[in-house]
């Protein structure tokens, strides 16, 4: 039997835990309001923003609602075959769907729109795989709510890509600019990025904030906005500068790791400037939710992508490396956008020295940021995703000027199976109002594919040990076969046997053969190899046995015969000269030179003359010449050079 004091303490520890458990998100939320500071080892660069590179959005025409022609999706379509574009000028999400296996999106519907499309404008989406809602951000650029964001929490649960509108919730002001979901065990959690600016775009004003919060499950297992905890709180410092701007990049990786933009902007000489890094926050109180901050990578003056990431896609590569592709708007420095990727090989939380540019954008396909006017809190931000080698990005394209918006849309990039993308292709075209192009705001999801095999390829032609001489031309025989199809052919070469340097990239996938030069370098571990790729995004690999390449280092070997010694010829006469020149492996060339003074100085006079030849007849100078030579060069395709002099012959000039 317990005692008195035994029961109280018993009721007293229940009441303890049951107040903590109903209380936890409240108080976690208190515990993390708190500001950070974090700093890095270096001082960070800062970098002048050019105001010219960010679009404007006049009251006037600033909104207005498209007219998107519907296109059925066909039902059945799985969520894996398609993607989300955000439409800035109708407040809407387009849905296009992949129908033919190319894993290019080909037909397109009106997903949702907005309550108020005349005055909102879609921010940013995220898409739960646990619960399988769609969380898609929102602001008011004018209107009774203007400067407010809120979170739509979208149902399509009968796979219709219809989206229907379960519920919303407010984030206050400032506009959602990034949206990313961690799969806890009670439901999605929500990570909201919200960036708040009391004037235009690029002024600086205390008032500015830039935040990350996350909102909790309610009992549903989907946020309602209600129990939210604070992950960066306004006010926090980066390297001592306040953190109130950022592009909106979020991420979270497969163990709960939160990856964020985060920047600083800041008056130096009149002129803003801008700092920034990826942070990463780790959960180190085990509640699912990120809190802890590091810097992942931060921005150098060399690569000012961390500065100005708008997207965050982490991936696992062929060898289990962690790897982040990051889009940064880089245009607000008159530096081209481009996408980086960061590695994290002993994933130890920082990224590695080393980064890859993956793709540096053209004057076509530029990123952009937009601001909707003074006062507004409202900005739009290209956005990309990325999913097996192949990336979808909002671009814009400008005119002559720099200024005025000609295109806007969606780019394709692929990786041709080098890990650097091909031809960038624009798959869809943003609606066009009366006033202006409209802006896509995000990309979200790249269509998968159900063609899982990879090519299969065999090489014809090369044996073991097979011995390729130098600079000559060698014909690579090979055949590549596919379940559905082999879309293109990349041939790379290594001297060392490791390092695979290409040959040609892009062949086409009927392709059976290919013609190059063997390099002139000796080596006996050269390696071809071959790699097919399907529209799937598969990419078969094949490479060869290593085989031996011989450095031609003789050089060829010349005899003139004529003009002999003591020759005495006449001034406009014809002279024929005649010679032998032989090589181990075959002159390709010869070149003739003439001598008026025994050798001292030579004049070429024929040149790139066919190596096959043993004569050469021409003209004799019509001069006084009493020591003339003629040297013949014979070069063979490796550019070893020998040569053979005449023997030393008079020339007398004719009247």
């Amino acid at each position: 039997m317990f005692n008195t004091i035994q029961i109280k303490f018993i009721v007293y520890l229940t009441v303890f835990l049951l107040v903590n458990l109903f209380y936890q998100p409240q108080i976690l939320a208190k515990e993390l309001k708190k500001t950070i500071n974090i700093t890095t080892q270096t001082k960070l660069p800062s970098f002048p923003v050019d105001k010219s590179r960010v679009l404007s959005f006049s009251q006037k025409n600033k909104l207005g609602v498209d007219s998107i022609s519907p296109l059925a999706i066909p039902a059945g379509t799985p969520l894996s075959n398609v993607s989300f574009f955000g439409i800035d000028t109708s407040s809407s999400v387009v849905v296009a769907a992949d129908t033919n296996g190319d894993r290019v999106p080909d037909i397109n519907d009106t997903f949702i729109t907005s309550d108020d499309p005349v005055n909102e404008v879609t921010s940013a989406m995220a898409i739960s795989k646990k619960s399988g809602k769609i969380y898609i951000g929102i602001v008011a650029a004018d209107g009774a709510n203007k400067q407010n964001g809120q979170i739509i929490v979208t149902d399509n649960a009968k796979q219709d890509f219809r989206g229907i509108k379960q519920s919303s919730f407010s984030i206050g002001k400032g506009t959602p600019l990034g949206l990313t979901i961690v799969n806890s065990p009670k439901g999605d959690i929500l990570i909201v990025a919200s960036l708040f600016f009391s004037q235009d775009l690029f002024d600086v004003t205390s008032e500015d904030s830039y935040t990350i919060t996350a909102y909790l499950p309610a009992n549903n297992g989907v946020p309602d906005g209600k129990n939210k905890v604070t992950i960066l709180a306004a006010n926090s410092k980066l390297n001592n500068q306040a953190i109130n701007f950022g592009f909106g990049a979020l991420a979270v990786d497969s163990k709960g790791n939160l990856y964020a933009n985060v920047a600083s902007k800041f008056k130096f000489a009149g002129i803003t400037q801008l700092i920034g890094a990826i942070m990463v926050f780790t959960d180190s109180n085990n509640d699912s939710v990120p809190d802890k901050a590091s810097i992942f990578v931060a921005a150098t003056e060399t690569d000012p992508n961390p500065t100005t990431a708008s997207s965050i896609v982490p991936i696992v590569n062929s060898k289990g490396e962690k790897q982040f592709f990051v889009s940064g708007i880089n245009d607000v420095f008159l530096k081209p956008s481009q996408i980086i990727i960061y590695s994290d090989t002993n994933d130890d939380l920082k990224a590695d020295k080393v980064a890859t540019v993956f793709y540096t954008s053209s004057s076509q396909f530029q990123g952009t940021i937009g601001s909707f006017g003074k006062g507004s809190s409202t900005v739009t931000i290209n956005r990309l995703d990325f999913s097996d080698g192949q990336a979808l990005f909002a671009f814009n394209s400008f005119d002559n000027t720099g200024n005025n918006v000609i295109d806007a849309g969606v780019g394709l990039l692929k990786d041709n199976g080098t890990g650097l993308p091909g031809e960038t292709k624009k798959i869809f075209s943003a609606p066009k109002t009366d006033q202006n192009i409209s802006n896509i705001t995000f990309v979200v999801g790249v269509p998968g594919s159900s063609d899982k095999l990879a090519p299969t390829i065999k090489i014809n032609n090369i044996a073991s040990g097979q011995k390729l001489n130098s600079d000559s031309q060698f014909m690579l025989s090979f055949s590549a076969s596919d379940d559905i199809g082999v879309i293109s052919i990349n041939i790379l070469l290594a001297i060392n046997g490791e390092t695979f340097n290409p040959l040609v990239l892009g062949l086409a996938g009927t392709a059976t053969s290919f013609q190059f030069v063997v390099p002139n370098m000796a080596t006996t571990r050269a390696a071809i190899r071959i790699q097919a790729l399907d529209a799937g995004g598969n990419i078969g690999t094949i490479t060869s046995n290593p085989f031996t390449i011989e450095v031609d280092n003789i050089n060829p070997t010349v005899i003139v015969t004529s003009p002999k010694n003591k020759d005495k010829l006449k001034g406009n006469a014809m002279l024929t000269i005649t010679f032998t020149s032989t090589d181990n492996r075959g002159v390709v060339s010869h070149e003739f030179q003439f001598s008026p003074d025994n050798g001292n100085t030579f004049v070429t006079f024929a040149q790139n003359v066919r190596g096959n030849i043993q004569s050469l007849t021409i003209p004799v100078p019509n001069m006084k010449i009493k020591q003339a030579l003629i040297k013949v060069i014979a070069r063979d395709a490796a550019g070893n050079a020998g040569e053979g002099v005449s023997g030393v012959f008079k020339i007398k000039p004719s009247k």
